[in-house]
């Protein structure tokens, strides 16, 4: 398959609207050699590449055609941070200037990750699962008290950060999402922890943590830590801290809370580490003792003997202003995805507000071009809610085409979402509107400083009490 293949398969897959389809022209992409090594290189979650080129015109009287061997060494090179500043950019530079137009176009899209096809990490792990892994981690269940089978349990307090895994791969390090994305703003700290870990690791004296982290020299070194990233300068205020960490320009003051330690063969395991809470935890406490780093800190954890104890810590940390608590089976394993031996504790509420808007679901996702979700207006506050079923998605969708045809606006608003003001609606009587300004039920934890809610989930409409305007709702 040639590079022009290669960028009319892309265009393809970016145009088309059917998953199935979608799904089988990325597997057509992934079956030759060059969109394997696009693929690859574009989209494993542990390459980076330290730099966000700029398009090059191509200025050579040579038109060269990419090829993997022309230049999998630089991008080896800038993976691995042998090749950085300015330098970096003067070789990319050069390289680019000699490669003939759509040969520079893709390489562009290599570095700076993204291909812009509709289809992202775990679609094409499902075609071609070979070429990288997917991040799958342990997820908290809501906690109910039938779901305590025996006591004592372990009950940590709940962060109010965000999730991170640090996963390290052959001495390579990096932060991930929950999801599998690197999380830029955190890239800062890789370094001083991977120093950390060097230093340490050269005096670990126990054999089971030694070989969970993979030896003594970095180049050994395959391990996962997971826990929760928490921005320093912003304790007790999720949406500082949100917005920090999202600030993938900026460098987060942040610190690892972590909570538990594993090696990358048992994270990469298929089924539950066979490997207990409690074993788990005695090797975690030593890992980040050992460290002695202020940015790599232990998640307390404390022991109670039944539920009465359970609930004066639930409060006690609610008191102290953590977000809740996180009560974990002692004997429970680490299983990659929503398991009763770790249970959530959150206060929750719920409001009925009026919608005032719709966004688009995230780039390269499922719903790119669908429903994201929908703003509501909480006393002047927009609040963004999603997380709803897919046939929820799709009947949301639909009610917004029709809605967004009335009113002359965009079909797709875009990612941050379209606002439709109830200027707009008061200039436009007549519309008859099937969303907008309809109640919906909306579950949150609590209400921020600024008035917004704390993960606000979609419940359900609520039309019968929807006899009222926008307007008058919103008043």
């Amino acid at each position: 398959m040639s590079v022009k293949d290669v960028m009319q398969l892309i265009k393809e897959i970016r145009e088309e609207s059917g998953r199935a389809e979608k799904m089988h022209l990325l597997g057509i992409l992934a079956s030759s050699e060059l969109g394997e090594f696009v693929l690859k290189w574009t989209y494993d979650p542990l390459i980076t590449f330290g730099i966000k080129p700029g398009r090059t015109e191509h200025q050579s009287p040579f038109n060269v055609t990419l090829r993997p061997t022309l230049v999998e060494s630089l991008l080896e090179r800038l993976s691995r941070r042998e090749l950085t500043g300015h330098a970096a950019e003067a070789e990319v530079g050069k390289i680019m200037m000699e490669l003939e137009p759509e040969s520079g176009e893709l390489l562009y899209m290599i570095l700076n990750r993204d291909l812009r096809m509709g289809a992202g990490a775990s679609s094409i792990q499902k075609v071609a699962p070979h070429l990288f892994k997917v991040m799958r981690v342990m997820r908290a269940d809501s906690y109910a008290p039938k779901r305590v089978k025996s006591w004592p349990q372990a009950i940590e307090p709940k962060l109010d950060g965000h999730r991170s895994t640090f996963m390290v791969e052959n001495g390579v390090g990096g932060f991930f999402t929950r999801t599998g994305h690197r999380v830029d703003s955190l890239e800062h700290l890789v370094e001083p922890i991977m120093d950390a870990v060097c230093d340490f690791a050269t005096t670990i004296d126990d054999a089971d943590l030694l070989a969970l982290v993979g030896g003594r020299e970095r180049k050994d070194f395959n391990f996962i830590i997971d826990g929760e990233a928490m921005v320093a300068e912003a304790e007790g205020s999720f949406n500082k801290a949100s917005g920090a960490l999202r600030r993938s320009s900026e460098d987060a003051p942040a610190q690892l809370h972590v909570y538990d330690l594993l090696s990358r063969a048992e994270f990469e395991h298929e089924d539950a580490v066979p490997r207990t809470y409690t074993d788990r935890r005695r090797l975690t406490e030593k890992f980040v003792k050992g460290l002695a780093s202020e940015v790599v800190l232990l998640t307390p954890r404390y022991l109670v003997r039944n539920e009465e104890e359970l609930n004066q810590y639930y409060a006690d940390f609610l008191d102290a202003g953590y977000e809740g608590a996180m009560v974990k089976n002692p004997q429970g394993f680490y299983a990659k995805r929503k398991s009763v031996d770790w249970l959530k504790m959150k206060p929750e509420d719920t409001e009925d507000l009026p919608i005032i808007g719709f966004f688009n679901g995230d780039r390269d996702g499922k719903w790119e071009k669908g429903t994201g979700g929908i703003i509501v207006d909480r006393a002047g506050v927009e609040v963004r809610i999603s997380g709803m079923k897919d046939e929820m998605r799709a009947e949301i969708h639909e009610l917004w085409l029709h809605d967004a045809t009335e009113l002359h606006l965009p079909l797709e608003p875009g990612f941050k979402g379209q606002t439709v003001t109830l200027d707009q609606q008061a200039e436009m009587p007549n519309a008859e509107l099937k969303l907008l300004g309809r109640l919906v039920e909306v579950k949150y934890n609590e209400v921020t400083e600024d008035g917004s809610l704390r993960h606000p989930r979609f419940i359900k409409f609520r039309d019968d009490k929807n006899d009222v305007s926008i307007l008058e709702a919103a008043e």
